[in-house]
């Protein structure tokens, strides 16, 4: 059931329509609002997590930070371009993001270890 949930938030992202392009100004409209981080793991099949939080703005710069505040990433333009609202079909059809406004689906890969010195620390931790 939890694969098919994914799968279907899959399809509902690719499916949704276009949103109109934001611009800067505009972005302040996602500020404190409640978002469900999707994070695909690319190197396994089926390995999907949902992070719950909020969209936080601080000195123009805006960030996904966990309900439990243990993660924090920066969200460049491209990111906040791809968010997209949940509307009540989307909830009906995927119950795991009822009471979210927004979702963004990213994916996950290795990281090769010759530049892990200059990545930053999002406190995502996969293994469990």
């Amino acid at each position: 059931m939890k694969i098919f949930n994914y799968f279907l938030i899959f399809l509902l992202f690719f499916s949704c329509s276009k949103s109109e392009v934001r611009t800067n100004e505009n972005f302040s409209a996602l500020n404190n609002k409640s978002i469900a981080l999707l994070i695909e793991n690319v190197e396994k099949e089926n390995d999907v997590n949902i992070y719950s939080g909020k969209i936080v703005e601080k000195n123009s710069d805006y960030f996904f930070i966990s309900a439990d505040k243990k993660i924090n990433l920066t969200l460049d333009i491209d990111k906040l371009n791809r968010i997209k609202k949940i509307d009540p079909e989307m909830e009906i059809k995927v119950p795991s993001l009822k009471g979210y406004q927004y979702f963004l689906w990213l994916t996950l890969g290795n990281v090769p270890k010759d530049n892990k010195e200059s990545l930053k620390d999002t406190g995502i931790n996969w293994e469990k």
